[in-house]
């Protein structure tokens, strides 16, 4: 019995890792393909939102036009109220091309820069944006929206790294520093590193509200990484 029991366990395993290395999830098969392919720009295209939302978009429009055609009327409404009448506009839409969007976010955001951009580097952006579909004001809104993105995806991301970002910060690497090498907002690092130190919530929200609370290297560290 244990021989025969010995033999199938080998039979089971030699048939998994069989299938690991042939051709259905392994390095090799669709998988490994599927996951070098660039991730496309932007979100899902406007025409498959409006369909996934039709519905809603319908029940909304029914709820709004049928405000004004209820027995009881709404609260806020005058008793006498003029007839509502229905204007008409034509506005003219210049949206920005996807591929532009796609190539501004790449001259936009850089590893590492977060917080507000010198005069240099807004000055670089305008001259690339010379020729294309794309204002200056448009651009740095951009930035704007893809640091928030980035700084939401990338938080369990750098909380995971707390115990490596406080080591380097205790053997004097700076917190502006770790910003450029982890890619990690300055003050989000900042605050990763004092939790890390034992910190708690109320006593960083009170002490980055007055910094004269902080020690030397602290006030420092938080003036840096606030510019």
């Amino acid at each position: 019995m244990s021989d025969n029991r010995s033999s199938r366990g080998n039979n089971r395993g030699g048939g998994r890792r069989g299938r690991g290395s042939g051709g259905g999830r392994g390095s090799g098969g669709r998988g490994g393909n599927r996951s070098r392919r660039p991730k496309r720009y932007g979100s899902a295209p406007i025409a498959d939102a409006r369909a996934r939302s039709a519905d809603a978009i319908a029940d909304a429009n029914a709820k709004a036009e049928g405000r004004f055609d209820r027995d009881e009327p709404v609260m806020g409404f005058p008793k006498d109220m003029e007839e509502p009448r229905r204007f008409s506009f034509e506005w003219p839409l210049t949206p920005v091309p996807l591929a532009t969007e796609e190539e501004t976010a790449g001259l936009v955001v850089r590893k590492g820069e977060f917080g507000w951009l010198p005069d240099e580097r807004v000055d670089e952006i305008a001259a690339n944006l010379k020729g294309k579909a794309m204002s200056l004001e448009q651009a740095l809104s951009l930035r704007s929206a893809l640091l928030q993105q980035k700084t939401v995806y990338s938080h369990y991301k750098m909380q995971s790294r707390g115990r490596d970002l406080r080591a380097a910060y205790d053997k004097g690497v700076s917190i502006v520093e770790l910003s450029k090498r982890f890619d990690f907002p300055p003050m989000n690092i900042f605050r990763t590193v004092l939790a890390e130190k034992g910190w708690g919530k109320t006593k960083i929200k009170e002490s980055f509200k007055d910094p004269k609370r902080l020690k030397q290297r602290e006030r420092e560290e938080f003036e840096a990484a606030e510019a």
